[in-house]
Parts: C-alpha cells; structure tokens; sequence
C-alpha cells in the first residue's frame, strides 16, 4: 500500500474503498490466507469486513456490513452462540476495553468461543486510529495439543529437548509431573543427568560419547526417582540436530516408563524355567487322558451307530446323525491330543509298508471333495505322469499329515481353488526325496505370524472371536511326523492372497510293484482342445495328455474356446476331443457346449465336461450339446484316460443337431434356448419386442473382454456400442449424448484410462446442464481402494472382472430404470 494511500485511507468512504486499488489487494490477501481479517475506525466501526471472518464463525455473508459498530458484531456473536457476556468480559474484547487508552492487544492470544471454537486474535491501533483485527481458528491445532499431551499421559511417556544457545531444557507436562520442584530446579541448573541414578549415570554419558559413530542418535535405559520416592526405569531415545556447518542446535529425547516391562520380563523367565520343569509331566498327563476318554467315546460311537441301524422313526435317525457327527468331531480332537501326547513322549512309531501314493492322494482327496463342493473350492492334484507311484514308507501317517495339509486349506479358504502337487528327486545310491505342497487362495497368514502357525495349540487366529475353530495341533503333529520320517515341514504365505505348505520326505522307491502302464493306442496323435479358467489345471491336463501322446491345446474361456474351434475348421484341423471345465467366468461348460452343438461349421468333436460340483444335467441334454462324459474333480488319471479311450473308440451315431450357428461372421449368440432376463420395470423393452435395444457405450480396449460383453448382452434388452479406450470413449457420448443412457467404463486403458474420461463425461454433463447418465465401472481391479477411487471419480457403480452375466445385467436394469425414472443415484456397489 502506498504512502499516500496510507495517509488518505481513514477519510475515504466505504463505497470508495471497494473501488481502490488498495482494498482491492487487501481482498486479493484475505482470499489468500485462511484469515478472518477486518479493519476498524477510531470509534469502532468496521470499514473492512473480510470473507474469512465469516467463514471461520460460521455467520451468514452480509450480515455485518460496512459502518456497522463493534459491539454490532458482538450483539451478532451473542446471538449465534459464539460470545457470552463473561467471555467478553473476561478476554477484554468489548468495546470499553478497545476504547480505553494506550489499549494495544499485539501478541496473539487463544480463546475459547462458546462453541467450542479455538481463534487466535490480534487486534492492533495502528497511528492513524484504525484497528486492524486479525483471527485465525487453531481449534484442530490446540485440539492435536491436547490429544499428544493425553496420548504421552496414557502411555507413560513424555520428552525434553536441550538448546545448545540459551542452555535451556524444556519438558513436557507429562515429564514435569513424576519430578518435584527441587528436581526441576536441578536440572536448569546442572543438566537432565541431575534427576539420572548415580549407578546409572555412566550409562547415559556412554550414549552421548558415543553420538558420532550413531548418526546423531543415542537410546538408553535408565533408573530415576520420582517426587515420591519411588523408583523407575525409563527408556531414553534421541537425536542431535544441526545447523548447515554441522553445529549442534538441539537436542530432542523421547522418554517411556518401561519399569512394568522390564518387572514383567523378569517374572516371565522365572515363569519359563518352570514350564519347563512342568512339560515332562504335563505330556503324561495328557497322554493317560487320551487314552481314558477314548474309551467311553468309542461307545457312545458304537451305540450311536447301532442305534442308526435299528428300527427309529425319522426324527429319531436325525437325533441319532447329530449325535453321531458330534461324537466323531470330538473323537478327532481327542486324536490330535493323543498324537501330541506320544510325540512329546517319544513314543510315536512309524510303520513302513509298501504302497501307491497317487492312490493314497486320490483317498484323501475323495474323503474331503464333499466338504469342498460345500464351499465351491476347486481340488487339484498336479501329479506328473513320469514320475514314480510305488514307495515303502508310513502310508497312513503319510495320508494324516496330506488330510491336515488338505482339510487346513478348505478351512481357511472361501473361494478359488486348492492344488496339490507332488514332485519326486531321484537319489543314486538312497531313497528318493518326495515332496508334497498343497497351495491354496484364502485368507494367508500375516507375516508376524508364520513362525507360530506350525507350533502346538497354535492358530494364525488366536483371538476369542477367532472364525475358525481346532485344536491348533494338526499342523504341529504333521511337522512333528515329517520329521520322524527324516523330512522337513516349510510354510509360505502371502496375507490375503493364499498359503502354501510343503513338506519333503526321503522314501525308498517299490521297484518290485508293477508300474502303471498306458495303451495310448486309440488316443495317439488325437488332437484335444483343453478349456479351463484355472491355469494351473490347464497345465495339470496338459502334460496328462501328452503323456498319452495326445496332442494338447488350451484356452482360458469360452470364447477363446469358440475362435480356435473356428480357426481349426479353416485350416482343416479339427479337433478330436474337448476336455471343458464346468464353472467358468461369463461362459459355462454347458453354455459352451451348447453353442458349439449348435453350429454347423465347427465340425462338433465329442465334449468331455469336468465339474468340480455335480451339477444336475440329464442325459438327455447332454446328449443334445454333445456331452459324452460328465466327470466330479479331482478326476483320478487311471479314470480320466479310460473316459478318454471309451469317447475316441465309440463309433456312436452323431448327436441330434441344434439348429446352425454361423460363428464366422460375428462370434456373439449364445444359445438361444437359454432363458432370457426378466426385466424389473414393465417399461423396460424386452428382446422379444419389436422396438429398439437400449445402447449402452462401453469403454473397453481388450477385444476378447468386449466380446464377452457382448455374449453376455446378446439375449437382453441391451445393446452394446465398444470405443477401443476413454478418449474414443468421451469423444462418442459427447457427440451423441441422446444416444447412450448408460456408460460401462473400464479403467486402466490406452491414450486415456477410464478416471479421466469419467471425470470429462461428467463434466461436459454439467456444462451443458444435462440430467446425470449413470456410469458403470467394469474394471480387474478389485481392491477396497479401487472401489473408492472409481466412486469417488464420480461412477456410479462398480462391478469387477471376471463378471457374472446376471450381475451386469442385473446392474444395467437397475441404473436403468433410476436414470429414465430422473432418479440416477450412486447404488451400493458390490464386487462380482
């Protein structure tokens, strides 16, 4: 501001001062800083009133204007709850107060607003007679004071800090509380050693000597008295700061009472020479327990079962079941107890037979499909057909520890699949070496964790409201038998993603067994086509097959399923064989199967489905989409070649024929026999009417995902329209916003990924005042923060890949009918 300005600014008028140039800059500064600035005359009437003030006191805009008074304000405060009579009086804000003489408030002092509120103010009379008053709202700030001061209090800490110039310490209030005021005095006079324990005093000088060759750091723990007499020891840990030339210009330290940490430590190494005194006579203990409750348990299992077999009614025989099931889960606890109970005693003994571990695996697995077909896992037994089957060793502690393994993965994983893969390393001169890992796609185990996951009565989830319930000994027992047999147990895990156990032990290979051998005649040279979302049962069935001499191809879905049938037919190389899994992402086995019954130019090789659910199909309709053999996973090898001989070598009459499908020309129709989607609102079109589909603009850059979009569309009400990424994508519903009422919107894409172009949809909707068309995100990533950052990028909706047919159109209906009914509102999104 100008001199002369300056000088004139008092006789200027209100109306011209908003005209200057000088009050101008003076607004460009309040819209500057977070400040509630005003400016008044010598008798107290405003002449400035900035934004902020209003802002930060929650007032309505205008309601104190230009040559208002002071006590004006204050009448206004009063009256919004800001200001009582006792805080005017007692923070000397009133106007008696500014009028008295030589009054200057310079220094910035904190009150406290009867809402709660925390403002800094300072008021300054300047020459000319003009108050410049200036707040600020530290609420957050005091408010983080406060909560550091009770978290130091809660956690019995606190920190002093030394200035190299003034020689001053300053202490928290959490420090100064455990020390009287002699103490206090003491250390401003002879240093923070003064208050140190004389025995301990050396400890901490050592840690300051020592400062250099720790980058400035220094941590100690030492003794001090308190104001009552009591003894405490504390754990130091602080740094040096330094100016640009290296000299020191602070100290800081960060004080914690650990006087019951270090009590505790004590008491519990005492405590750790008696448990072990005491673990000799527990396992005794537990051994001769085990024993007297299994004796009444296998009569209650006994009688239970007799009483099964005898003529009861029917809620009978469900008292009976439960009392059986019952029985039996306690009986395997009681067996985990009595397995830990000889280990311990050194009395477990291992019994060597000869035996076929594929079968013993094939065994296990059967005993525990059911309990995964539960929860829709997926078994998978990678066991190469090269290796060998026939070995000497312990077989049914073998199967105890693979059923731990096994029943341990279905029991903490929800979806996906679980994979069992068996390596064999041939050693000249001794056994082989036999590996077994079972992978699976659960919960993981934290990191902090993995140590404790094999050790007895041990769980990853040890808490009272753990989910899942066990002794937490069948890890502990199966480790415990690996190595009796000269193995070694290992885990690997990744929290959230899955874990894997693995266990290796030396067995002698059974030469004097006949090894299993293969006529591959009929399967010879077959070409067979393997699809499978599962990547590793795809590579599982790879190498079963060519074992077989059988030529192999894979694909991950249906519709890479239909381009190479499509390719095979124009090179004139058709296929012989398909093995289709069941359950896969847009597609399953039996809609596959139909549209490849139901085109003629795909020369239909015979279908062989593999489920890992038993699925209700009738012979019938496999028979009319060319299903020959429907197979439960995990499909024992022995089994799946004999299915493979018995389709190749049957010269049954072809299958009855669908009506023909030209897939050459678009590779989009599904089967038409399959039900189409019921619509919620009667307004919605449905496919069988005879008006336009709704076009919905999906932004999606891979070809193979806009093609299963559009199959999954191809019965419903809704038509797709693909731009290749987000800028072809906001280009054509810019153009043509009539056109699309609703947007699918993939995210990671080329030239403009799907935030940015939602982000200029949306605003070109607000420019042109346009009603909000819902946008749908279809997107692989599927995080809890993806979620969110797909919301908050102003979409609608979210929907993960792979996504189930039901789900998006279910999805498109319901921002359909919001949208056309002028109700389009962010649902609860839901991952697929």
């Amino acid at each position: 501001m100008s001199e002369t300005s300056a000088q004139s600014l008092p006789a200027i008028e209100p109306t011209r001062l908003a005209e200057g140039e000088d009050i101008e800059f003076l607004r460009m500064i309040d819209d500057a800083l977070d400040l509630g600035i005003a400016i008044l005359d010598k008798d107290l009437r405003y002449q400035y009133l900035g934004k902020g003030m209003f802002k930060q006191l929650g007032l309505p805009m205008n309601s104190l204007k230009v040559g208002d008074s002071l006590e004006d304000c204050h009448t206004l405060m009063i009256e919004h709850g800001l200001l009582t009579p006792e805080i005017l009086a007692s923070a000397h804000l009133s106007a008696d107060d500014q009028r008295r003489e030589g009054y200057t408030n310079p220094n910035r002092d904190v009150m406290r607003l009867a809402n709660g509120m925390r403002s800094e103010l300072k008021r300054k009379t300047l020459p000319s007679g003009h108050i410049v008053s200036m707040s600020y709202d530290v609420t957050r700030l005091v408010e983080k004071d406060e909560i550091l001061e009770q978290s130091l209090r809660l956690g019995k800490a606190g920190y002093w800090t030394y200035d190299f110039k003034t020689k001053k310490y300053t202490l928290s209030e959490t420090l100064k509380y455990y020390f009287s005021e002699e103490d206090l005095e003491n250390i401003e006079k002879h240093g923070i050693l003064s208050i140190v324990h004389p025995d301990d005093r050396g400890v901490f000088r050592d840690a300051l000597k020592n400062i250099s060759k720790t980058n400035d750091m220094f941590k100690h723990t030492c003794r001090t008295n308190t104001f009552n007499g009591n003894e405490r020891w504390n754990r130091t840990t602080g740094q040096v700061i330094r100016d640009a030339d290296g000299k020191p210009v602070t100290m800081r330290a960060f004080v914690k009472d650990v006087t019951y940490e270090l009590k505790r430590a004590e008491e519990l190494e005492r405590a750790k020479d008696e448990a072990v005194a005491a673990s000799h006579a527990k396992s005794e203990f537990l051994a001769n327990m085990s024993h007297e409750i299994r004796t009444p348990m296998n009569g209650v299992l006994g009688m239970a079962e007799l009483l099964a077999n005898s003529d009861i009614n029917e809620q009978q025989q469900e008292f009976v079941k439960i009392i059986n099931n019952s029985a039996t889960a306690l009986l395997d606890i009681i067996n985990d107890i009595l397995d830990f109970s000889k280990i311990e005693a050194g009395a477990l003994d291992l019994d060597p037979i000869s035996f076929n571990l594929s079968e013993t695996i094939n065994d296990v697995m059967s005993l525990l499909l059911p309990k995964a077909q539960s929860k829709g896992l997926e078994l998978v037994i990678d066991y190469a057909p090269s290796l060998p089957r026939a070995f000497i060793g312990d077989a049914g502690r073998l199967r105890q520890v693979i059923t731990n393994l096994i029943g341990n993965a279905i029991k903490f994983t929800e979806n996906g699949h679980i994979v069992l893969r068996v390596g064999v390393t041939q050693r000249k001169g001794q056994n082989s070496l036999v590996s077994v890992s079972v992978k699976d796609t659960g919960i993981g185990i934290e990191k902090d964790k993995m140590d404790a996951v094999l050790k007895k009565f041990t769980q990853a989830d040890g808490s009272t409201t753990r989910t899942y319930g066990g002794t937490g000994l069948g890890l502990s027992i199966s480790k415990k038998i690996v190595e009796l047999m000269g193995g070694r147990m290992q885990v690997h895990s990744t929290f959230g993603e899955g874990s894997t156990f693995a266990f290796g032990v030396p067995l002698e290979e059974d030469i004097s067994r006949d090894a299993v051998v293969y006529e591959t005649d009929v399967v010879a040279g077959k070409r067979v086509l393997i699809v499978d979302d599962i990547a590793v049962n795809r590579q599982i069935l790879s190498q079963q097959v060519a074992g077989w001499n059988m030529v192999p191809t894979t694909v991950r879905d249906g519709v890479e399923a239909l381009v190479a049938l499509r390719d095979a037919a124009a090179t004139k190389t058709p296929f012989d064989l398909i093995l289709l899994d069941y359950f896969m992402p847009a597609m399953n086995g039996r809609e596959v199967a139909a549209i490849i019954a139901a085109t003629d130019t795909l020369n239909n090789p015979p279908v062989i489905i593999l489920s890992s659910s038993d699925q209700s199909i009738s012979t019938q309709e496999m028979n009319n989409i060319g299903v020959r053999q429907y197979l439960l996973k995990p499909v024992k090898e022995r089994a799946l070649f004999q299915n493979i001989v018995k389709v190749l070598s049957t010269d049954a009459e072809r299958f009855p024929s669908l009506p023909a499908v030209n897939v050459h020309e678009k590779l989009e129709t599904l089967d038409t026999r399959a039900p189409e989607p019921q619509l919620k609102k009667a307004d919605i079109p449905t496919p069988s009417a005879p008006i336009k589909k709704i076009e919905v603009l999906v932004a999606e850059d891979f070809a193979l995902n806009r093609d299963v979009v559009r199959l999954m569309l191809a019965d419903s009400c809704f038509e797709p329209v693909f731009a290749e990424n987000g800028e072809v994508c906001v280009k054509m519903f810019t153009q043509n916003p009539d056109r699309f009422p609703l947007v699918v919107m993939d995210v990671s894409m080329p030239v403009m990924d799907g935030y940015e172009a939602t982000h200029l949809i949306r605003q070109f909707i607000e420019d042109k005042t346009r009603s909000a068309t819902p946008i749908i995100a279809l997107t692989g990533h599927a995080l809890k923060h993806d979620r969110e950052k797909c919301l908050d990028a102003g979409m609608d909706d979210y929907l993960t890949k792979p996504v189930q047919q039901s789900q998006l159109i279910e999805k498109l209906e319901h921002h359909y009918t919001l949208a056309t009914q002028g109700e389009p509102a962010k649902s609860n999104a839901q991952v697929a």
